[in-house]
């Protein structure tokens, strides 16, 4: 689909807004959700879903949804709308599923309206209908789903099922990355090196990949790194440059191990060490990145 998007597998699983149940009183839930309380059965459903705080059993996840969609709560249509999709605690049934996220989604519930987007966007259980996705995606976006507004990005840049149209998904992008979505502020930062949607403005591209870089991830760090180098968008600061490559490099990026061997070999940002510069290039070189292999061969001919 999109070349922006290896997220999209974790973008489209099981996720459920309620709170952490590892953090709550199980036996305090279970005598709300007992006495009535829907935001209590919905939550105690996650536990049982999940095996927090209780051991796992989806099929008592369903009946605490289900009593939950008793009192219309809209996130329990859409988490039975999951359970059927998935065939957890259900027997896996894709037209219930369908009208489970169109409850949800009427209702307004942004994760069914999210699911309801991708059943008309691939045609399942349904015909495929690109408006109609469209319609609902930009309901769940306009309510702040990330991941909705994300994926809103791709298609518009990508124009997979609507007309191309970079600047609009830079303004996706930065509603989800002004929410701290790392991924997103790691795409926007991409944005303006690459002038997609956006001019090109490295000063704008640092600021957001340090934000994702801070996040930990591992490739902001490392083109945060090569702006400090070359001074694109951050006054040149050679030592800075090469902290941010080493945290990548502990990450195991190839990239961030390549650039903190270069710092290594050229005593930029660290004193010079040709030992761990050809260590360094070695990892690289196992990881296929390109240069890594020349770079061990001229220290190799010439340890100097």
């Amino acid at each position: 689909m999109n070349r922006w998007f290896p997220m999209l597998a974790v973008a489209l699983a099981l996720v459920f807004a309620a709170g952490d149940c590892r953090s709550q009183d199980v036996q305090g839930l279970t005598q709300k959700a007992q006495a009535g309380d829907a935001e209590a059965q919905f939550n105690l459903g996650r536990c049982y879903f999940y095996g927090e705080g209780v051991e796992k059993d989806p099929v008592k996840a369903v009946e605490w949804w289900r009593k939950a969609d008793e009192q219309d709560l809209p996130e329990a249509k859409y988490a039975l709308g999951r359970c059927y999709e998935l065939g957890e605690g259900v027997e896996k049934n894709f037209t219930l599923a369908l009208e489970w996220y169109q409850k949800g989604a009427e209702q307004g519930d942004p994760y069914a309206q999210r699911y309801l987007g991708m059943c008309y966007m691939k045609g399942r259980c349904v015909e495929k209908d690109v408006t109609q996705a469209f319609k609902w995606f930009e309901k769940a976006a306009e309510q702040g789903d990330v991941t909705t507004q994300i994926l809103l990005g791709g298609y518009y840049m990508d124009g997979e099922g609507v007309e191309k149209n970079p600047a609009k998904a830079v303004e996706w992008y930065t509603k989800a990355a002004k929410q701290g979505h790392v991924d997103a502020q790691f795409i926007l930062g991409t944005c303006y090196m690459e002038g997609k949607g956006v001019e090109i403005d490295f000063s704008q591209s640092a600021k957001w990949f340090r934000k994702a870089a801070e996040q930990g991830k591992a490739l902001a760090q490392v083109l945060l790194g090569l702006y400090y180098m070359k001074g694109y968008g951050v006054e040149k600061a050679p030592i800075q440059a090469s902290e941010w490559f080493r945290k990548a490099a502990e990450q195991g990026d190839p990239w961030g191990q390549y650039y903190l061997g270069w710092c290594y070999r050229n005593g930029e940002g660290v004193e010079k060490d040709l030992t761990k510069a050809f260590e360094l290039f070695r990892k690289a070189a196992e990881l296929g990145v390109e240069g890594a292999q020349k770079a061990l061969d001229e220290i190799s001919a010439d340890p100097k």
